[in-house]
């Protein structure tokens, strides 16, 4: 046998993982999970907001980055770390791993595309495959969180104008921001409607908001004001 036949194509080096995770438990299952993984490497364990930002920010050799909402509790603030993250290491993948499956939260992670995710409630073996699929620049959605997707009586768009709709934007807006017309608009809203069993706007954010299809809006500038006033008041 000649030495170019007993050669053997070398293994690719396992994926670097930056553990962004604040939850004792999770921290240590997952982080036993990647020592113990031939294809992941653990390079740095990050407790909490400040440590992950202060990582991005002197740019810390990684692959994909793991973190969950436990590292934001707060809902208002439970995406900013990962747009921080994003504005900071645009080209860094990142697993996010959520603590609901409530399917306008699902929906709001999943269309942000530059997120993998995964549910706090999929075994590790789920967790496993998003690290290696997102470090090797492919998306990854867990199979939960895909049928939770699935169920959904809306389509993206609808779901996107109703979004909107809660949000107070009328037609024009809507459709502006878009990129369709005002007729195009009115037939998914009427469509919606039909869907949900509603003939108003009002009622139509009422049954999403209270089966979960959309999530509240974020709260306005004035509102955080106000709710920190009558905090510290």
């Amino acid at each position: 046998m000649s030495d170019a036949q007993t050669q053997r194509t070398p293994s690719p080096a396992p994926a670097k993982v930056a553990l962004a995770e604040s939850d004792p438990a999770r921290r240590v299952a997952i982080s036993a999970l990647i020592r113990q993984s031939r294809h992941l490497d653990l390079e740095v364990t990050l407790r909490d907001d400040r440590a992950t930002l202060e990582w991005l920010r002197t740019g810390g050799p990684a692959d994909v980055l793991l973190s969950s909402s436990s590292i934001r509790t707060h809902r208002a603030e439970r995406y900013e770390l990962l747009a921080q993250a994003r504005a900071l290491r645009p080209e860094l993948p990142m697993v996010f791993a959520m603590d609901t499956e409530l399917p306008g939260a699902v929906r709001r992670a999943y269309s942000q595309t530059e997120l993998s995710l995964v549910s706090v409630r999929d075994e590790l073996a789920r967790v496993h495959e998003a690290l290696l699929t997102a470090a090797a620049g492919r998306r990854y959605i867990s199979p939960r969180l895909q049928e939770v997707l699935a169920g959904s009586p809306l389509t993206e768009r609808q779901v996107e104008i109703l979004d909107r709709i809660a949000r107070g934007e009328g037609r024009p807006e809507i459709a502006r921001a878009l990129g369709v017309s005002e007729s195009t608009v009115r037939s998914h809203t009427k469509e919606l409607y039909k869907r949900l069993g509603v003939n108003e706007r009002a009622h139509a954010v009422a049954v999403a908001l209270r089966d979960s299809v959309i999530m509240p809006p974020p709260p306005t500038e004035h509102e955080r004001r106000a709710a920190q006033s009558a905090r510290h008041g």
